[in-house]
């Protein structure tokens, strides 16, 4: 580890904070059940530990029944089931090793659960442990010094691994005029548009650099912050260099030789950071960009045409599998001036494929929106008994694993906040075969296809402004415009940093 002051920290994350919004319920046989992390590209795990809050069924056998810590897919660890322990609330800290962590990562904790030696129900009620979501996840990290290359951005000034609110720091070598706070505010609104998942803070510092991490300094060539060598400026610039108190931070430098020149550094940073290579880059021809449109912004659902699943989620997270999946959940923003008081709601064209059902039971699809009910969807079984020509002709559009299912659907609107989750739970009824005959296999899956629409392209647009509530919950109506064209802001005569 380098003897270099800030170089390790200490990251501790609780598994609420890590997804798990409710304690994790192991049940069955192989219960499953786990979160994911990540690591900052800048950072390397040097040492990880899971404080682990549980309980356990008293009826486990301790001889066949332990809960297994996977990291990856890999064992970190396996937790004895003692029967006097049973039943009680238990705390113990599991080292996981640094190796089995990479950039993006699975936690999973894992029931192995058995009550008799003799024939035994997979779903037995007895087949049970609780994880807590306070449980906590801590990981020792050595920090590493990333070149100083814009191919990078927006990474280290944002790293989409962390989930920890952004805080980035904006520094001015001086007063900032009109045009330098325009600058200011370009990025500051490409950083919060990029964090926007987990809340971002800009704090202002005039002429000076924060003792450690990193930070955007906005400066025109007659200009100088105390401590930072400038490139030669000869038009719009951006680079990146060390931060001179911190060996592993880094410094964004948005200069011009004039205010004009700084507001365009500004703009081509924010639309054509994925061009940008090397230590330092002049811009030297900026494409115009297309005046926005209302309602526009990326980050909220398209009032032009219906919109796929599949521009919402990952395909991997439209998939699940096993008699007791997770859910899955689509997230997206919507503006709040839909006017829908003639329309009978948000309509969705819902395509999904499942493991068909050996024998008609009772196993459905549950559709929620933010942890509301909305509707269910049977899953239907093979027909063994087609012997008619109808039967066959049933048999080809009939959910048979092959052929994708299909359900037309409206949403109320007053169920839809500006930022909703559409939430997919596959629920599969276990059919009792009789005593020693309970065998449960895994081979039941389900997913939502990525094709399935949801479209506010018909609704109008009306809203009685002011509403506070709009505007905390989505900016509205600033946002309505994505590049907030139409919006101004008005500073006092005298601002101070915190008015910056």
């Amino acid at each position: 580890v380098p003897a270099v002051p800030g170089a390790t920290r200490t990251h501790t994350y609780t598994l609420k904070q890590l997804g798990a919004l409710f304690p994790l319920q192991l049940r069955g046989i192989d219960g499953v059940y786990g979160v994911p992390f990540s690591v900052r590209a800048d950072e390397v795990v040097t040492g990880a530990t899971l404080r682990l809050a549980y309980a356990y069924s008293p009826a486990l056998l301790p001889d066949l029944s332990h809960v297994n810590v996977l990291v990856n897919g890999e064992v970190s660890s396996s937790i004895p089931v003692p029967r006097e322990q049973a039943g009680v609330n238990l705390t113990r800290d599991i080292a996981i090793p640094p190796r089995l962590i990479t950039e993006f990562n699975r936690l999973n904790l894992q029931l192995i659960g058995h009550y008799t030696m003799e024939c035994e129900d997979p779903a037995h009620s007895s087949l049970w442990a609780n994880i807590s979501n306070n449980s906590v996840l801590e990981l020792t990290v050595t920090r590493i010094a990333l070149e100083n290359d814009l191919g990078l951005l927006p990474q280290p000034f944002f790293d989409r691994r962390d989930i920890r609110p952004l805080n980035l720091p904006f520094v001015f070598a001086s007063a900032p005029g009109g045009a330098a706070l325009e600058a200011a505010g370009v990025l500051s609104s490409w950083f919060g548009a990029l964090a926007s998942y987990r809340g971002a803070t800009f704090p202002v510092t005039p002429n000076t650099i924060p003792d450690q991490g990193n930070a955007v300094i906005l400066a025109t060539a007659n200009e100088r912050v105390t401590g930072v060598t400038w490139p030669q400026i000869q038009g719009p610039t951006v680079a990146v260099v060390t931060n001179p108190n911190d060996p592993y931070g880094k410094l964004l430098l948005v200069l011009g030789r004039d205010a004009a020149e700084l507001k365009t550094a500004a703009t081509a940073l924010a639309v054509g950071a994925p061009t940008l290579s090397g230590q330092t880059a002049t811009i030297t021809q900026i494409e115009q960009q297309k005046p926005r449109k209302p309602y526009d912004s990326p980050n909220w659902l398209r009032a032009d045409r219906a919109v796929k699943f599949g521009e919402l989620a990952d395909t991997d997270a439209l998939n699940v599998s096993g008699y007791s999946p997770d859910l899955i959940r689509v997230n997206f923003r919507m503006p709040p001036d839909l006017f829908a008081w003639r329309e009978k709601g948000i309509p969705v064209d819902l395509r999904y494929r499942y493991t068909p059902r050996a024998e008609p039971d009772k196993s459905t699809l549950n559709i929620n929106i933010n942890q509301r009910f909305l509707r269910s969807e049977p899953l239907l079984a093979v027909r063994h008994d087609a012997t008619s020509r109808v039967d066959r002709l049933l048999d080809k559009v009939m959910p048979d694993g092959t052929v994708p299912a299909r359900v037309k659907f409206q949403i109320p609107l007053f169920m839809l906040p500006a930022q909703t989750q559409m939430q997919f739970h596959y629920y599969y009824d276990y059919i009792k075969q009789g005593e020693c005959k309970d065998v449960v296999l895994d081979n039941v899956r389900g997913t939502i296809e990525p094709d399935s629409t949801i479209d506010i392209s018909h609704f109008s647009h009306f809203i009685a402004m002011p509403d506070l509530a709009a505007f905390s919950n989505s900016g509205f109506p600033f946002t309505r415009m994505a590049d907030l064209s139409d919006t101004a802001v008005v500073l006092p005569d005298s601002p101070t940093p915190a008015d910056y």
